[in-house]
C-alpha cells in the first residue's frame, strides 16, 4: 500500500497508523515542498487500516481513511485542499454569511 503526501512547503510529518490486528505503525516523512512524497507499507492494504493520525507543526489529529484501490488517497498538507478541509471551509463561509461578524 502506498501513501502519498503533498506539500508546497517544507515540513516534517509523522504518521501513526493502527491496523486491524491492533499493531501501531509509525513513520516520519520529510517533505521538501517540491512535490509529493510517497511511502510504501509492505504487506498491508487500505482495508487493514483502522485509524490514522498525522502530526506536523506541533499538531496531531485524526485523518479520515480514504481508499483509492490498492492505496490510500493522496493527502494534502499545504498547497491544495483535500475533501475534508474543503467541506470545513464551505461550512465556515456559510456560517459567516448566516450569522455575520457578531
Amino acid at each position: 500500500m502506498n501513501i502519498t503526501v503533498h506539500s508546497d512547503q517544507a515540513v516534517d510529518v509523522e504518521v501513526f497508523m493502527t491496523f486491524i490486528d491492533t499493531t501501531v505503525y509509525e513513520f516520519k516523512m520529510r517533505l521538501q515542498g517540491r512535490g509529493p512524497a510517497q511511502f510504501c507499507v509492505v504487506g498491508r492494504t487500505p482495508q487493514d487500516v483502522v485509524s490514522m493520525e498525522l502530526q506536523y507543526c506541533g499538531n496531531r489529529f485524526g485523518y479520515p481513511i480514504q481508499h483509492d484501490g490498492e492505496h490510500l488517497k493522496a493527502i494534502h498538507i499545504f498547497g491544495g485542499r483535500d475533501q475534508w478541509s474543503q467541506l470545513l471551509r464551505e461550512a465556515a463561509i456559510k456560517a459567516t454569511a448566516k450569522y455575520g461578524d457578531n
